[in-house]
This record gives structure tokens, C-alpha cells and sequence, in this order.
């Protein structure tokens, strides 16, 4: 049989929860963080080694920036084609 818990066990548990709920956030956070500084470091490198594959995703992201996905049953057709546009550019070189 189990007994309702006192007020200062539902208080630490709430406190408990608070941590834990804390230290998820944080940890994705973090994870979010390095992925952004992996993918600015290998933006840079692609930049400043003068190969032709950062000129040619620039000019591609800029040609589809202005392109909008509209929520709906077509935003996975929209994105298949504008992955298939890019891996076509880069395919090219």
C-alpha cells in the first residue's frame, strides 16, 4: 500500500524534476552550439580554400532565399526539388 507523499517530499520532487528539465535544456543547447561552430568552421574553410563548390551553394542559396514553402501536402515535393537542384549543381563541377 502506498502512502501520498508529504509536502516536503512532493516539494523535492518538483525541485528534482526542475533540475533535470534544466540540465536537458542545457545540454541542447550546447549540442545546438557546436553544431552551428561545425558548420560556420567548414563554411570558412570551404570559403577560403578557393574551391568552386562555396561559390557555387552561395549562388544557389541566393537563387532559392526568395523561394517560400508553403505548409501543406506540397512541402515535401518543394523540398525534394530543391535538394535535387543543389546535388545537381554541385554534380556538375
Amino acid at each position: 500500500m502506498e502512502y501520498p507523499l508529504s509536502e516536503a517530499e512532493l516539494m523535492e520532487e518538483k525541485t528534482t524534476r526542475r533540475a533535470q528539465k534544466a540540465d536537458n535544456t542545457r545540454r541542447v543547447t550546447w549540442i545546438q552550439i557546436v553544431a552551428c561552430a561545425l558548420i560556420l568552421l567548414a563554411a570558412l574553410a570551404l570559403r577560403f580554400s578557393g574551391a568552386e563548390w562555396y561559390q557555387t551553394v552561395r549562388t544557389w542559396y541566393l537563387e532559392t532565399l526568395n523561394q517560400s514553402l508553403v505548409a501543406g501536402d506540397e512541402w515535401q515535393e518543394a523540398a525534394e526539388h530543391t535538394g535535387a537542384q543543389l546535388l545537381s549543381l554541385l554534380q556538375q563541377e
